[in-house]
């Protein structure tokens, strides 16, 4: 009797169901062993236009790796778009100091709600601009790991016009 292939996979596919039960359980995922105190809080930080949505699978993830859900705080900020100058007011458009007056506000409110000295902050894209900026203008003991994805930290374009706009690498923000 000759093996198909087909028959070699659809044996492969039950191997994970058969560890259990033939004592392979060294093959299966084990559970986290750290403790939910010992998990400093996590902060999500989206980026430019974006929303707290983004990191719906990102916390599902966590959350399977055993991080607790109440550990963890996705911000939605008031006016996610950058403005064209900064320190221009735009209907519907936030300035570089919203961005960190609100970060501000939500590390305050996941510390209250967690009982936590510090907490952890993850930022993608423009989301890094504030964590940068809250750290650097003194809140930098409520922090206890920063994690900057994808961040413009050089800018996204670096020429005389538009000097305003926190992307320009030669803009006071990115300067600063």
């Amino acid at each position: 009797m000759s093996i198909s292939r087909r028959m070699l996979l659809k044996g492969a596919g039950a191997l994970p169901l058969a560890a259990g039960t033939f004592g392979l359980s060294a093959l299966a995922q084990t559970a986290p062993t750290a403790a939910a105190a010992d998990v400093a809080p996590i902060l999500f930080v989206h980026g430019n236009g974006d929303h707290a949505a983004l990191w719906i699978t990102t916390l599902w993830r966590m959350e399977s790796n055993g991080v607790p859900r109440d550990r963890m705080l996705a911000i939605n900020f008031t006016d996610p778009l950058a403005r064209s100058d900064d320190s221009v007011a735009q209907p519907n458009r936030s300035s570089t100091e919203d961005q960190r007056r609100e970060l501000g506000e939500a590390i305050r409110e996941l510390k209250r709600r967690t009982g936590a000295a510090r907490v952890a902050l993850v930022g993608n894209s423009r989301g890094g601009y504030p964590i940068r900026s809250h750290i650097k203008n003194g809140g930098g003991a409520d922090v206890s790991h920063a994690v900057l994805c994808g961040v413009p930290n050089h800018g996204i374009f670096d020429w005389d016009n538009m000097l305003g706009s926190e992307f320009n690498a030669r803009s006071a923000f990115l300067r600063g």
